[in-house]
């Protein structure tokens, strides 16, 4: 057997081992192998760049990849390292928006191999719809335990920022051994400063007060982590059971909702079982948003927003985004789903809708292949935005992260007006504070920083509007005008 005939079966081999429920039918594993050249990277070259949209997804089938977003100056931050076996890049609809994240072949000899748009839709479209929903289960619960491990570190001391960015590499590149868990790779301080945002010099301080206090050691230029790893699970929301009541009143409410809602590429045949099917409850402010039984589904916002929020592997619970209306805050993630930590709390008065798996089966049955993989599409990039945007807030100031949440919000709540974009939600500071992890004084210094500078205004006590919005510039350029402004601007 040759080389690529070996890279061939080590690539059918991850197709087989993913977790996946229920697995890929043969067939489709069968159609996947042949499709999808393997190609060779060497070490740090560019597999995808911010432009390059004309693949569905890749596979490491030898050696590490790089995901990498940039910080406030354009300097290279890394948001997760893939290894042997991962899938990553999940991307369906070409030129839609520009991708926030690099990938970088790590290692000197690299085999990635590249799945295909089209090869994508003839697998999707001869699969059953449990098939169909295990898949983009599986796509949502890998970004979405990514999304709750980087946005725990917002608002972290650095050690901390180091000891679970340490952890999160003990579940990849994890060896078991008797003094604790090994790293199956030699990480520098260099690396892990990439990978927490900060200078090496700070980092390698860090380590040996880590390594006095026991927490790290080093086994043959490999680091080894000797605290305990949590056990990954689905983690309990705290603050009580949900407390929503039922409200087919608002029944008419949806439908207007879906007749305008596009951008997810629902079929008509779609947006009536939605319609029709879906269980509508009120939530009051404050309240969690989470099905009233334990069966798996779907949740999303009819009118209202609500908070989406998570708890890390330091038993920190903190606010991820905020959630307009027409978005899921819950999505199918399977009984036994692992690392995920979200639950959703009404931030207003919500009206949300429910789905069970098998009502979202059959919205998946009323939709084209295309549209299936739109919605996809749409849900994982917005997870991405916010997986890039909580990767860099550590290396941001207040004065940034609020301005970044206020563009946020001009996209998710946004109305333009004559002067800018009016937020059509009601924002206490607290609220503002919550959004960027730091203390109401310093967000309340930062919003009359952006203020006197032309940034935002307040229109009335809780509404602002975004009245300036900074150019965009190609990645290797990109520079926060608040952090790092650029002297040829």
């Amino acid at each position: 057997m040759d080389e690529y005939a070996r890279d061939k079966e080590a690539f059918r081999a991850i197709l087989e081992a993913l977790r996946i429920t229920p697995p890929l039918p043969a067939s489709a594993t069968d159609r996947l192998v042949a499709d999808a050249p393997i190609l060779p990277y060497g070490e740090n070259a560019t597999i995808f760049g911010p432009d390059d949209t004309h693949h569905f997804s890749y596979a490491v089938v030898r050696g590490r990849v790089r995901l990498e977003t940039v910080d406030h100056a354009g300097h290279p931050l890394v948001v997760q390292m893939e290894r042997q076996g991962r899938l990553f890049g999940v991307e369906w609809l070409p030129g839609a928006r520009q991708r926030e994240m690099r990938a970088v072949a790590d290692a000197g000899e690299n085999r990635i191999a590249l799945i295909t748009q089209e090869t994508v839709a003839k697998v999707f479209s001869d699969l059953s719809l449990a098939h169909r929903l295990g898949i983009m289960s599986y796509a949502w619960r890998a970004l979405s335990s990514l999304v709750v491990r980087k946005a725990e570190a917002r608002g972290l001391a650095l050690r901390d920022r180091v000891v679970l960015a340490l952890r999160g590499m003990a579940q990849d590149f994890g060896e078991p051994t008797p003094n604790g868990v090994r790293l199956a790779l030699r990480l520098t301080a260099e690396d892990i400063g990439a990978l927490v945002g900060a200078e090496s010099a700070s980092v390698r301080h860090v380590l040996m007060k880590l390594a006095a206090a026991g927490v790290v050691s080093r086994d043959n230029g490999h680091l080894v982590l000797r605290s305990v790893l949590p056990a990954d699970g689905t983690e309990m929301p705290p603050g009580g059971p949900y407390r929503g009541v039922a409200a087919p009143w608002a029944r008419g409410r949806l439908c207007e909702l879906l007749a305008r809602c596009d951008s997810l590429g629902l079929s008509h045949v779609a947006k009536q079982v939605i319609g029709r099917e879906a269980t509508l409850w009120a939530v009051p402010a404050g309240e969690l948003l989470v099905p009233a039984d334990t069966k798996d589904g779907v949740a999303f916002i009819v009118s209202g927003s609500a908070w989406m929020e998570g708890r890390g592997s330091l038993g920190r619970a903190f606010t991820i985004q905020l959630v307009p209306h027409s978005r899921f805050v819950r999505l199918p993630t399977g009984h036994a789903s692992d690392g995920t930590r979200l639950w959703s709390r009404a931030h207003s008065d919500v009206i949300v809708g429910l789905l069970t798996l098998e009502q979202m089966r059959e919205v998946i049955d009323a939709m084209r292949v295309e549209g299936a993989l739109r919605l996809l599409h749409v849900t994982c990039r917005d997870l991405s935005r916010h997986l890039c945007n909580s990767t860099t807030a550590p290396t941001r100031t207040v004065p940034c992260r609020l301005l970044h949440a206020f563009l946020f919000l001009a996209h998710d709540f946004g109305k333009s007006v004559g002067d800018g974009i009016a937020i059509k939600t009601s924002l206490t500071l607290a609220d503002l504070a919550r959004l960027v992890d730091a203390q109401h004084p310093a967000v309340a210094r930062a919003f009359r920083e952006l203020r006197d500078a032309g940034w935002v205004d307040r229109v009335a006590p809780q509404r602002y509007v975004l009245k300036r919005i900074p150019r965009r510039e190609p990645a290797a350029r990109r520079r926060c005008p608040i952090c790092s402004p650029d002297p040829g601007a």
